[in-house]
């Protein structure tokens, strides 16, 4: 059982609410003995890279300081953790880095939707990615 999710991706966005995933990442990691990878995927927009480069790299920026404070603090748990920046659609590069780097688990947070009130058609990323990934996704919920 301690092998079961050897390697865990956990995609995480730059703001507060990763908290609660990473949390769940840290217990699965430390009871599976599981090397973590932290994904940020930097969303592009349908314009040439070239054009948006100097938009992207400060954001990118960014990303590597919020990867970096996360990744020392799993690491202080004695925790093995990487990290990993893409550009690209959210939900298709966490699918394909899944796959492509053959990870057990993908732990991503979601916030709460209300059921009276979800408009016809609405797929967020959590539902994207657990609808076509190849291998075992877990959702948890952000406290509201």
């Amino acid at each position: 059982m301690s092998d079961l999710f050897r390697s865990i991706l956990l995609p995480v966005d730059l703001g507060a609410r990763a908290e609660a995933t990473v949390d769940v990442a840290r217990r699965l990691a430390t009871m599976h003995k599981s090397t973590i990878t932290l994904l940020h995927v930097i969303e592009t927009l349908d314009a040439p890279f070239e054009e948006l480069q100097e938009f992207y790299h400060g954001i990118e920026s960014i990303a590597h300081g919020r990867l970096a404070a996360l990744a020392a603090e799993l690491s202080a748990d004695g925790l093995t953790v990487k990290q990993q920046i893409c550009f690209g659609k959210r939900a298709r590069e966490i699918v394909r880095i899944a796959e492509e780097e053959d990870f057990d688990l993908i732990l991503l947070g979601s916030h709460r939707l209300v059921a009276e009130t979800l408009p016809s058609g609405l797929m967020t990323v959590s539902h994207q990615v657990a609808i076509a990934a190849s291998v075992p996704v877990l959702i948890v919920k952000f406290p509201t």
